[in-house]
């Protein structure tokens, strides 16, 4: 029978885990999003099941019962005679147990995440070695109530948006009222609840079932969904009832709906509501779950609630993808995106399944910071300058296509034996060299070779191209998504193959305030354009050029300013007029050094060597002219063992200090620095730049202060020529010297971890070994860092790899925490 049943991939996939999950155990929970076919699911399952015995399917209201009887029957798997199948609400169940038959040999419950009630439970009392098969959207209860009591494991499906990029789900609008809106502050006032623990229903219809909230909802369907098709959702039947009423009155054909509608009356409007004769139903928590319309074009939000499943059902009922609709508009009226996010947000519904975590609002900071930026672009379309309802939007069905397509537009392809990834469009994003390769969603992908990758393979972003040992994490910060997998380095997820394992931005830079946009080495990203990249080309008096991946120019000239295209010729034109400008600067500049009084102080290297120490290169040497008082930079030239020349490099210098690690630093006569190389420093942000102030600092460090109208002042660590924002503290732990800025820390003496941040509570120093996390090692007697692949139960042997650089050579580690490690390379 299973052949009669069109099922998609994902729900083949999916009946196929549940005959896999049934081979071990006996209660198994389904998850699956509203509107992706969990009847036509459980088709597939009863034709699996109906054998011998019976089916019993579970629901808890009258019109699920008929929507499933509906379904099963247009498969022939139901006759009203119940022989094979039966299909109950659990109320007529709870009344007539003697008259059901049984036990079957399967039970599956409808909504399953209202397995919990008492009415359920009864069941599984009954029948305690019956398989028990429940299927919901949300598997989760409102004050973190578990169901593994109930159910042995969960199978969660795609997310909300591979659906949507699958056409399963349909894209949607998301348009909000503002936080400090009349309707958001009554809202917030919400102080009492009821016996589910959700808002109070009596509160909330005292302070919303008023004029003029009721006006607003019908001015914000007038504004953005006019002639449209919709459900709205009120607080109770009286709230229903005075929305209909003045909907009507306003030109709108909408009609009240509730439990308390007779069957037949609610029948009659909902196939009116079908047909297209009723333009909006105003329903009391009726179409929260089950109610199968696909052509529904908006859902209205007018009531509150802390239920996550709650909000998800409502809001589901509006994302079923129907011929010729191209998107729903999600009218919250209310605030809870504030509380839940947006209906395709990533949720962990395995720690909601386990009683970790609740099904319950919170507002969120990633919420709020998609208000800020949304309400950005609103003020620029004058959405929050309107006299009548103030909202804002905070998510277009294009924008959202343009984000699902970057998170899931890729395909698998192969040649010869070996595989790879494309775009949708056949280009190439990964080269066939892998032998396996798995898209994971949020473009990222999982693949291993034996040629290319260690034990268990690498994950990679397929939006910017960086690899990770580990599986990383996407959040979003402000305006740009960015991944980590260690949770100090973060990289932008931005279209581009230029980026580096280096090219990432720090944990500090992530919780700053970003303005309109972020520089990260030398790439920018923008705030108007969060998925391109720009090219750092050069700075001058303020103003900064870039360049795109077409080689196209672009400029801005403070960090208030967004990028403006410029021709090449254009920058020399501003180069030049900036020119004219220098006698002020210098005017400026002079006031800028006399108001700081800075003092060139002896560095102390490693504690003991002073900057005198570091003698001059044999073939350098500094003059000095007595007649004018300046320096000159020469090099020596020298002939048959003797010196015989003396070549000037550089002259005229007001002041040029002593060497230390390949750099010297130089006063110019107007009183301006210059960092000068002695021939291997490597930093070409520095070299031959001038700065107002350059100096150096106890510890090994040069102090700059930028000349630029920002003087952006920075510290270079000498030893690692990784810059700090801040003054930078040198601290000693064991053996290692640590760089401290605020909670976070940078190793100094360990190459490899040049400019890597770790939290300092992070670091545990052991006997002659360190451990940073749980995932890095390194001993004292070796120079090099290892990455713990194993940590065996008696917490003292340890399987640990890299060290040279090789991610396939693996070592055993030793340690008892008493005597110094022993590392061994594995045969």
């Amino acid at each position: 029978m299973t052949s009669s049943i069109r099922l998609y991939d994902y729900q083949r996939q999916m009946l196929q885990r549940i005959t896999e999950a049934f081979d071990t155990y006996r209660s198994v929970m389904v998850q699956m999003p509203a509107g992706t076919g969990k009847t036509h699911l459980l088709a597939g399952v009863i034709s699996k099941e109906v054998v011998s015995g019976q089916v019993w399917v579970i629901a808890h209201r009258r019109e699920l019962v008929a929507q499933i009887e509906d379904t099963l029957r247009r498969y022939g798997m139901y006759t009203d005679d119940g022989t094979g199948v039966r299909v109950m609400s659990v109320q007529w169940l709870s009344r007539h147990w003697d008259d059901a038959g049984g036990p079957p040999e399967l039970i599956i419950i409808d909504e399953a995440h209202h397995s919990l009630a008492v009415s359920y439970k009864e069941l599984w009392r009954r029948y305690p070695d019956v398989r028990k098969l429940g299927v919901t959207a949300t598997p989760c209860r409102l004050r973190r109530q578990g169901f593994t009591g109930l159910y042995e494991v969960l199978l969660q499906s795609w997310s909300i948006n591979r659906f949507i990029a699958e056409s399963r789900l349909s894209l949607y609008d998301y348009i909000s009222i503002l936080p400090d809106s009349d309707d958001q502050k009554i809202v917030d006032s919400l102080e009492r609840r009821g016996a589910d623990g959700d808002f109070s229903l009596k509160e909330m219809s005292a302070k919303l079932d008023v004029m003029p909230t009721i006006g607003r909802l019908f001015d914000t369907v007038e504004r953005y969904v006019p002639s449209r098709k919709g459900i709205v959702y009120a607080i109770d039947i009286a709230h229903a009832l005075h929305i209909a009423g003045y909907y009507t009155a306003h030109g709108i054909n909408a009609v009240e709906i509730s439990s308390k509608t007779p069957a037949a009356r609610r029948k009659e409007l909902t196939d009116g509501f079908r047909r297209g004769d009723i333009d909006v139903l105003v329903n009391v928590d009726l179409f929260g779950e089950g109610f199968d319309c696909p052509d529904v074009e908006f859902i209205q939000l007018a009531r509150p609630t802390l239920s996550l499943s709650k909000y998800l059902q409502q809001v589901g009922r509006g994302m079923r993808s129907a011929q010729g609709k191209s998107h729903c508009t999600i009218l919250d009226n209310v605030g809870l995106y504030r509380l839940f996010g947006l209906p395709s947000a990533d949720r962990d519904w395995q720690a909601m399944f386990e009683g970790r975590m609740p099904g319950k609002g919170k507002v969120s900071r990633n919420g709020d910071s998609l208000l800020v930026q949304a309400m950005a672009v609103g003020r620029q379309r004058q959405e929050t300058d309107d006299e009548r309802t103030r909202m804002v939007t905070l998510l277009t069905h294009e924008s959202h296509e343009d984000n699902i397509m970057v998170d899931y537009g890729y395909r698998v392809v192969g040649n010869v034996g070996r595989m790879g990834v494309a775009g949708l469009d056949g280009t190439e994003v990964l080269p066939c060299v892998y032998d396996t390769v798995e898209l994971c969603g949020h473009g990222l992908a999982f693949v291993s070779s034996s040629g290319k990758t260690g034990v268990g393979g690498l994950w990679v972003d397929l939006t910017n191209g960086i690899t990770f040992a580990r599986r990383p994490e996407v959040i979003r910060k402000d305006f740009l998504e960015l991944c980590s997998s260690d949770g100090f380095r973060f990289y932008p997820r931005v279209m581009t193959r230029m980026m580096t394992g280096d090219t990432y931005i720090t944990k500090t830079a992530v919780e700053g305030e970003w303005g309109v946009g972020i520089r990260f080495r030398n790439l920018y990203v923008e705030r108007l354009n969060p998925r391109k990249v720009y090219i750092f080309k050069e700075k001058y008096r303020g103003s900064s050029l870039f360049e795109d991946e077409h080689g196209s120019l672009f400029f801005k000239r403070d960090e208030c300013m967004p990028l403006a295209v410029i021709t090449e010729q254009e920058w020399k034109m501003m180069k030049m007029q900036n020119d004219t400008e220098a006698d002020v600067e210098r005017l400026r500049l002079e006031e800028f050094i006399c108001g700081r009084n800075y003092n060139v102080r002896g560095v102390f290297f490693d504690g003991n060597e002073n900057i005198c120490d570091f003698n001059e290169r044999s073939d350098l040497r500094v003059t000095h002219s007595p007649e004018t008082g300046l320096y000159g930079l020469g090099k020596v030239l020298s002939g048959k063992g003797k010196e015989r020349l003396l070549m000037l490099l550089d002259e005229q210098w007001a002041y040029i200090s002593p060497p230390a690690f390949g750099i010297r630093i130089c006063r110019k006569q107007d009183g301006r620095y210059v960092v000068k190389d002695d021939g291997y420093y490597t930093d070409d942000n520095v070299i031959d730049r001038e700065f107002y102030f350059a100096g150096f600092m106890d510890g090994g460090f040069l102090h700059l202060v930028e000349a630029t109208p920002e003087k952006a002042e920075y510290w270079v660590d000498l030893k690692t020529q990784f810059r700090h924002d801040s003054i930078p503290v040198v601290e000693k732990a064991g053996f290692l010297e640590l760089v401290n800025e605020g909670k976070m820390c940078f190793v100094r003496n360990r190459k490899q971890l040049r400019g890597y941040p770790f939290a300092r509570d992070d670091i545990r120093m052991g006997v002659g070994v360190c451990f940073i996390g749980k995932r890095i090692v390194f001993p004292k007697e070796k120079l090099s860092v290892f990455r713990i692949v194993n940590r065996c139960a008696d917490n003292r042997h340890y399987v640990i790899t890299g060290g040279d650089g090789t991610a396939s050579r693996f070592y055993d580690m030793y340690y008892d925490g008493e005597h110094v490690p022993s590392v061994v390379m594995r045969r």
